[in-house]
């Protein structure tokens, strides 16, 4: 996350609940300057252990955390007409390769919805 935060900000980090613990929501809202969204292992539990689990119980948006299915969704087809790997050795080229494949996808999706260009 840190690593992340360096190249661009975000107002909000929406994880899965596997990373639901008070030192991730701690660096989240104190480090990054940000508000976590990851729900609660037990919802059914009592009591919820640590002052930022508690303050993101009380205040947790779904809607906000339902977008989360979308670039999971936009990842999984990138992933199937690309390929989940990349061929570049070194990081610099690794980031690249991610970025040309996010492209082709855009273009994909701008071409599949231009009229002149649908097959129906």
């Amino acid at each position: 996350m840190r690593k992340a935060s360096s190249t661009k900000l975000a107002r909000y980090y929406v994880l899965d609940k596997g990373y639901d613990s008070e030192a991730i929501h701690r660096q989240i809202r104190e480090e990054l300057q940000a508000i976590s969204f990851i729900p609660l292992r037990n919802w059914n539990a009592s009591y919820v252990s640590g002052f930022y689990r508690q303050q993101m119980a009380k205040r947790f948006d779904r809607t906000v955390y339902r977008k989360r299915n979308l670039i999971e969704t936009v990842f999984s087809v990138i992933k199937r007409k690309f390929g989940g790997f990349v061929r570049g050795f070194g990081f610099r080229n690794q980031v690249k390769e991610i970025k040309l494949k996010c492209i082709a996808y855009s273009l994909d999706r701008f071409l599949k919805n231009q009229s002149i260009l649908r097959v129906d």
